[in-house]
């Protein structure tokens, strides 16, 4: 009984995790869509380095772009490899 009341706790704070990562996603890119790039890259940053996959390719996007900071393909490729 013990485990599976710790398995929901995990799991509970696992789909919370996923939750709150789809409502700063949504944040981030709202921001990237009005041309706030700079709030864009600050937000997707702070998710890519939680390990948000699809933050990371946003940043590597970015990067490729030079949205919210200068064009720099080296930063993109790393971003894009950690997506």
């Amino acid at each position: 009984m013990k485990q599976l009341l710790i398995a929901l706790v995990i799991a509970s704070a696992i789909g919370a995790t996923d939750v709150v990562w789809a409502q700063d996603f949504e944040k981030a890119t709202k921001a990237y869509d009005s041309g706030d790039y700079a709030t864009a890259r600050k937000s997707f940053k702070v998710l890519a380095e939680q390990g948000n996959a699809r933050a990371q390719y946003s940043l590597g996007l970015m990067s490729y772009e030079g949205r919210g900071a200068g064009q720099d393909y080296t930063e993109a490729a790393k971003w894009y490899r950690k997506a």
